[in-house]
């Protein structure tokens, strides 16, 4: 929506991150990617700079961690697959 609204996708990022931590008064503890701060992490397929519509598309999240540990994503999906049925 802030794309829509005019923002770049580099801005709309910013914005939903670093952007909403500052707001929120909680910009020490996260919003941005360094050491010593709380940090969720999604990594997709794809560079969503340059197509932004990659974060809507769940099969283009290829993993979520949070907290350090991996939570959703295509490759745990793919992972699961594998434990549910394995080849033989």
């Amino acid at each position: 929506r802030m794309i829509a609204h005019g923002l770049s996708a580099t801005e709309a990022l910013v914005a939903a991150t670093a952007g909403g931590a500052y707001a929120l008064g909680l910009d020490a503890h996260v919003g941005t990617v360094v050491p010593g701060k709380l940090a969720d992490l999604l990594v997709v397929d794809g560079d969503p700079l340059e197509h932004p519509e990659l974060l809507s598309q769940r099969e283009r999240i290829w993993l979520v961690i949070q907290r350090g540990a991996p939570v959703a994503g295509t490759a745990l999906e793919r992972d699961l697959d594998q434990v549910a049925s394995p080849a033989g």
